[in-house]
């Protein structure tokens, strides 16, 4: 597309990271702040009366293909190149999988303005039923009355767990990784083979392939809620509980009075737990970073702070992130020679996005 290929920003960015979001384009995401919000990405092209101008208007932030950050304009861009690559629209080439599989009524899509470009990033209108019916199409692995409507192997890339990322693109305790658009929850995959479409303020086409059940939620504001195996186990007559947080039973038990030591033995007790039991617990680097740095604003906590960020390091040896944590917890309580090694650590796993140390004499 010359119109990209006189865009410093887009050099080098290809199909592959617009699909996985990792475009290195800067954007920034609304946090409920309004003036921020007004201000935001997400504003600016949600809003956005052309779509064209607002991509060409966009610059790099990192060398594409670094790290993941959802951004609509990853979308809104693949939108744009899918329309001139087939010389369709993305509503007409939809068309080819919306009355194939079925659909009961038409669909509409948001335009940038009259005759213009989708928001492929969001927009698309369609009745619960419709949608419910594209959920069963990826159920049924792309294929409906035997007519293969969506390529099997596209399907399954999209909607399988991808086993060697050990961290979820987005934490929450149903563990959200991103593939092609589509999400996969990470805690307990193996039992329960689920993935879903999660759109603005709650739309969620939510599937899960172990007890073939289909699940659409329309709704203006999900709060994140995410009750959709309780409901499937419910529906199937199996018992269901939300999964612990071991990053949440060692801040409580810090709270309570643990030492450090303490912590440590809790941790191992509730990892063995959770290897012969995985349903009932969830753990992620986010939450036990935001744990040892939230101990590590109480004075009396600090050797408990080092104590959880030690133990996630010893879970994540290769995440940056881990070593930086704790290196900022090491320079907190003065041990400047421990920091300084691993911010050296967080350096050689990360180069181009570990933070520079401050007073480490790195």
């Amino acid at each position: 597309m010359p119109e990209l290929l006189r865009q410093p920003a887009y050099r080098g960015v290809t199909l592959r990271h617009l699909l996985a979001m990792e475009s290195g384009i800067a954007y920034t995401r609304t946090n409920g702040h309004m003036w921020h919000d007004l201000r935001s990405s997400d504003a600016r092209f949600f809003y956005s009366g052309n779509l064209e101008r607002s991509l060409l208007g966009q610059h790099r932030e990192d060398p594409p293909g670094l790290r993941w950050a959802y951004k609509d304009s990853d979308a809104d861009l693949m939108g744009w190149v899918l329309a001139r690559a087939t010389g369709h629209t993305v509503a007409r080439q939809l068309e080819e999988i919306w009355r194939p599989m079925g659909a009961e009524f038409d669909a509409s899509w948001d335009l940038d303005r009259r005759n213009g470009h989708e928001h492929t990033s969001s927009g698309l209108n369609a009745t619960a039923r419709d949608f419910a019916r594209f959920g069963l199409l990826y159920l049924q692995g792309g294929n409906r009355r035997g007519e293969t409507i969506v390529p099997r192997d596209w399907v399954q890339a999209s909607t399988t767990l991808d086993r060697s990322r050990t961290e979820p693109e987005v934490a929450t305790w149903w563990q959200m990784q991103h593939q092609h658009y589509w999400w996969i929850p990470m805690q307990n995959w193996e039992a329960e083979h689920d993935f879903f479409a999660d759109g603005s303020r709650g739309q969620r086409i939510y599937v899960h392939a172990g007890s073939h059940i289909v699940i659409v939620q329309l709704a203006n504001d999900s709060r994140q809620e995410f009750p959709f195996r309780k409901i499937v186990h419910y529906l199937v007559g199996e018992p269901f509980r939300y999964p612990r947080s071991i990053a949440g039973q060692l801040l409580g038990a810090a709270r309570r009075g643990a030492d450090a030591d303490s912590v440590r033995r809790l941790y191992h007790a509730l990892m063995e737990r959770a290897q012969a039991r995985p349903a009932e617990f969830v753990i992620n680097e986010a939450g036990m970073i935001a744990v040892g740095e939230e101990l590590l604003k109480q004075p009396d906590k600090s050797a408990v702070a080092v104590a959880v960020l030690e133990l996630e390091v010893e879970r994540s040896p290769a995440s940056y992130r881990a070593h930086e944590a704790l290196a900022s917890a090491y320079e907190k309580i003065g041990s400047k020679e421990r920091a300084a090694a691993e911010y050296r650590e967080a350096s050689k796993l990360a180069p181009l996005l570990a933070k520079s140390a401050s007073g480490t004499g790195r």
